[in-house]
């Protein structure tokens, strides 16, 4: 890995230390490309060499192929570069080609030496080289290389909302129905859990499911919250557990805190543990969750 930039990036046509202040200086005072869609794969061109090669590299490191559609080793690694690059679930690092044939003069300013060549480019400065064709294993091995060798170094691309996925709205709904569809919900739930174990909100909606499938599983019904009110806290749990069970989430909630009021001790706590672990279930800017929570705070002070 070279930490500055090799002499022939300076002398030919691209400035690398002027590209590197000026993206620096861009940075400070606008967010870049805010509102606009990164594209993992770009053909450099005399025009976007700066925008899209080198200040982009100021954000994810850039792997620039310079290469010709006459060698089949260099097309080859073109498929298999952007095969990559348009794959990843997140972008972390950008792949731009560069057709030597097309645009010679960026070839000779970049030092070429061979076809194919690949750099990459980490603030400006390329940070590891290689020339002739590699196999995919190869390439994938590499270019993870180069985006451990940069995490945390970098500014990260401009924050954009990702698409949520479609799956989660389905099951949701499903789920906020006043009589939710388990039978539905849960295939859908499974797959998706299954593509993204971690996603929060599909963590958040099996939480849901679970409470839904015990309380069906459980003899409580609707409306046992006046018998709940003269058992243990297992009785609470099930009355909640039913009420969420057919869609009746804010009248859990104030079972639960009406039981809290009333009692004390190790059943004071564990009745806010499972109130809270309720919340869990929810987006915390739910209406039903911010109303409860103040409910909440005032039975306990």
């Amino acid at each position: 890995m070279a930490e500055n930039a090799p002499e022939r990036f300076v002398a030919g046509a691209i400035d690398l230390g002027e590209v590197k202040s000026r993206a620096e200086a861009k940075g400070h005072t606008q967010g870049r490309d805010a509102g606009h869609t990164v594209a993992p794969v770009v053909d450099v061109t005399e025009q976007n060499i700066k925008s899209e090669v080198l200040e982009r590299s100021m954000q994810v490191p850039v792997v620039v192929h310079i290469g010709t559609q006459r060698s089949p080793e260099s097309a080859e690694m073109h498929t298999v570069l952007s095969r990559l690059a348009n794959t990843q679930e997140q972008i972390s690092w950008i792949y731009a080609y560069l057709d030597a044939d097309r645009t010679p003069q960026l070839a000779q300013a970049l030092g070429v030496q061979g076809l194919p060549t690949v750099l990459a480019l980490a603030q400006g400065q390329p940070i590891t080289d290689f020339q002739g064709g590699q196999p995919e294993e190869a390439l994938q091995q590499w270019t993870a290389a180069v985006v451990g060798a940069v995490a945390g170094k970098l500014e990260g691309l401009p924050g954009e909302e990702p698409e949520e996925d479609p799956r989660i709205a389905q099951v949701r709904s499903l789920l906020d129905a006043a009589e939710p569809d388990l039978d539905q919900a849960l295939p859908i739930l499974e797959e998706a859990l299954a593509e993204h174990p971690e996603d929060p909100e599909l963590v958040q909606l099996s939480k849901r499911a679970e409470v839904i499938q015990r309380a069906r599983a459980s003899e409580a019904a609707a409306d046992d919250e006046g018998d709940a009110a003269q058992g243990g806290v297992d009785k609470h749990y099930a009355a909640a557990d039913a009420l969420i069970a057919h869609g009746r989430v804010e009248e859990a909630f104030d079972g639960l805190i009406a039981a809290i009021t009333q009692a004390e001790g190790e059943e004071k706590a564990a009745l806010k543990d499972r109130l809270i672990e309720l919340f869990g279930m929810y987006e915390t800017a739910d209406p039903r969750v911010l109303a409860a929570r103040g409910k909440l705070a005032s039975a306990l002070y």
